[in-house]
Parts: structure tokens; sequence; C-alpha cells
């Protein structure tokens, strides 16, 4: 759902830590990520980048908070259970004991969940570009030519954020209404042959 519903690239959210959640303001801030530390293609978390004196923050959809505060419930419980051996890295996407999660297995986790919803085969990092093309496509711009566009219209994107998270959620709660209306209603079976 993170991938989905904020834009993040797979190293942001594999970084991401509960202490970079507000629940509250409803955004998260990114201040590390997981990253390539070696030229053999090993990984470790990595502290972000500040860009212009200040981290990177994204902007939370309901759903999204409501989802994550579960999944917390999770980890913590996971985190009593297994005691002194859990590996306590404060991270919101990690393996049962608490440690990151390899990319390669959170692109495979991604694809066999995608796979078995029957989604197109659109790959992980598909998933920004189709977020950054919904903030783009959410407003109505006078320039045909997307480098005009970005370049003067790039500074309103964090601030769309939120009025993008809000019109998804909306969007999403209309559409589980209407599978839920059209679960619970009893089929039309017509009694005329043809």
């Amino acid at each position: 759902k993170i991938s989905v519903l904020t834009g993040m690239r797979y190293g942001e959210i594999l970084g991401l830590r509960w202490s970079d959640v507000d629940f509250e303001r409803k955004i998260l801030t990114i201040r590390q990520t997981l990253s390539k530390i070696a030229d053999k293609g090993n990984h470790g978390l990595v502290p972000e980048a500040k860009t212009i004196n200040r981290f990177r923050t994204v902007n939370l959809p309901d759903r999204l908070v409501t989802s994550l505060i579960a999944h917390k419930g999770l980890i913590d419980h996971e985190r009593i259970v297994l005691g002194d051996k859990y590996d306590d890295n404060d991270l919101v996407v990690c393996t049962k004991n608490g440690s990151w999660v390899h990319p390669n297995n959170f692109r495979r986790s991604f694809n066999v969940t995608r796979d078995g919803l029957d989604l197109p085969k659109i790959p992980l990092k598909g998933l920004r570009h189709i977020h950054v093309t919904y903030l783009v496509s959410t407003r109505t711009v006078g320039s045909r030519n997307i480098k005009t566009t970005l370049g003067s219209y790039s500074h309103v994107l964090p601030s769309m954020q939120r009025e993008v998270a809000e019109k998804r959620d909306r969007l999403i709660a209309e559409c589980d209404r209407s599978v839920t209306v059209g679960l619970t209603q009893k089929p039309h079976i017509s009694t005329k042959t043809a």
C-alpha cells in the first residue's frame, strides 16, 4: 500500500522508520533509505541527504494511516514475542525478527501479490511513475510541453500531495462502497427465455 498510495521509491520504503511517521499530522519524513553500500551489491541503511536543509516529507491518505496503525500493532506484537531476539531497527517494513528486507525479496513479494490479484504486469518501480503522472494529471495546465509544465509547477507538487491523498481516499472509499453494494444485492435472474 505504501508504494501505491505515496509513490515512494522502494529504498525509501524499506528504510522508513516508525519514528519518521507522524500519525497525527498524517505525514512521513524520509530520513534514511535502504541502498547499495558496496560494489558487490551489499545493502544497508543509509541516512538520506537533506535537500535545501530539510528532509522530504510525504502526505499520507487516511486509508494508509489506518493500515499503518494496524501494521504497527503487528510489528509491536512480534517485538514482544521475540523479546531479545528481535533486531529493533524501528523499521516499518521488516522481517519477522526486525531486520531490513532485501530489495529482491520486496520485489518478489510485490510481484506475487500483483499476480495473485491478476493486475497488469507493472514493475514495482512503475508505481512511482504512475503516482507522479497522477499528481501532474490532477492539475490542468496550459502548456503542452512537460518540461515547461514541470519547470513552472514543480514547486507546487509538494503542496498538491495532501489534496491528492484526500481525493484518493474518497475515490477508494467510493469504490469500496460500490463493491459492497454489489455484493449485498441479490442477482436478478430473468425468467424470460430467448
